[in-house]
This record gives structure tokens, sequence and C-alpha cells, in this order.
């Protein structure tokens, strides 16, 4: 169902993690000589609940969020001694399956169904994450995370039927940008940097990304800026 890769800060090393519909989520590494990636790990959540639904890793690379049905399950993850231990469990409402759940930057999470809408996590003063705010809005298929802001956008339906972009920062549920999309459904959305930043017209541009919308059946893709 889905799959991330990271590099281990100490040594350098990539692993990976993968979700299936089986229910389990697993962890891989990969010899460097050889260049063959092998499992050695393979964890599971209240007996799948109906499968692991997508799997992230955190910023700093120690910890790893596996979806399972309506909650949000953490793993610390030790790239040294390959341990893996469940600490947290985030839950979003009875009746919400989460599709998608992605760390931010700053370490919180954003999680999404198509039914409930986009679920934030935040850190509170103790240190741990809990649900700061949820916005019913209909999302169609997919999110963006922002590389370097706390930010995301979202694929979603306006009440005419049409589609459109919302971008939210993870203080509050009120969007910060909107773009009605024209008729095209698009399947993927993604933040990439802007060409300003790449050609460092700017000296303040390094941190500028822009929205890219994929429509998988037809190859058209949509560039969305604040500047032009």
């Amino acid at each position: 169902n889905d799959m991330c890769v990271w590099t281990s800060p100490s040594s350098g090393i990539p692993f990976a993690a993968s979700a299936s519909s089986d229910g389990t989520f697993k962890l891989w590494s990969v010899d460097m000589r050889h260049g063959i990636w092998s499992c050695y790990h393979v964890g599971s959540y209240h007996d799948g609940c109906g499968g692991a639904a997508s799997v992230t890793i955190s910023p700093d690379c120690a910890r790893l969020a596996v979806v399972y049905g309506a909650s949000v399950t953490i793993w610390r993850v030790s790239s040294s001694d390959k341990d893996v231990c469940l600490v947290e469990v985030l839950m979003s409402t009875q009746s919400a399956k989460l599709k998608e759940a992605r760390f931010l930057c700053n370490g919180s999470i954003v999680a999404w169904c198509p039914e409930s809408g986009a679920f934030v996590y935040n850190r509170n003063n103790s240190g741990k994450l809990e649900l700061s705010w949820h916005s019913p809005v209909s999302v169609k298929a997919s999110m963006a995370i922002h590389p370097t802001q706390p930010q995301f956008g979202l694929i979603v339906a306006t009440e005419d039927g049409s589609n459109g972009v919302l971008t939210f920062e993870v203080e509050s549920p009120i969007p910060i940008g909107f773009f009605l999309m024209p008729s095209t459904d698009f399947q993927a959305v993604m933040y990439v940097p802007s060409p300003e930043a790449i050609r460092k017209v700017r000296p303040d541009a390094a941190e500028g990304h822009i929205l890219v919308l994929l429509d998988a059946e037809n190859g058209e893709f949509t560039l969305l800026g604040t500047e032009n």
C-alpha cells in the first residue's frame, strides 16, 4: 500500500519501510556490498485492523507512523540496533478509515480520509502528539507535504462538485491558500523548489516552493505558484 525510504543520520546507510494489505508493516535494510535488500522486522497492530494503509518516517528518522483504520500508530525505530517499539497511538474518529498520514518538517502529523477530512496532530507541552484540529473537507486523492515549512496541500472536492487545492499551516484549520482546478481530474500533488529558488535569483528564495498537480491519465501537469 505504501513505502518510505530514509538514510541513517549516523551511518548514512539507507533503510526502508513498507505497509501492506495483510495488516503488517515491514522494515528493510540493504547490504551495501551487494545491493540486496532484506526484511529485518515485521510488525502489526491489533491483528492488522484491516490492513496497514500508509507508512512515513519522521524528520529525525527516529519514529515511524503507520496508519491502521482510524488510528495512527507511532513506532520508535533505531538504525543502530534495529529495535522497534510502539510508543504512541493517535486516534481520529471511530468511524474514520484513514487513507494516509505524513510527518511534517516540525514533527507534527497530518492524516486524512475521503469521508472525514484532514486531522492534524501537534505536540503538547509534555511533548506528546495530540489531535489539534480537524477540517471536514472532502479530500479527493492526494496530499502534499512542504519539505521545509510546516504546511501541506490537499486535493479536495468543492460544494459545486468541482475540484480544488487547499493549503494549510499546522496551527489552524483556516486554509492559507486555495486554487480552483480546471475540469481535469488530478490524481497527485507535490511540492517542488520554485524556479527562482533553483536559479537563486533572490537571496531569500531558497525556501520557495510551488505545487505541482499531476494527471496520470493524460500526462498533463499544472504548476501553482504564489507570485505568477
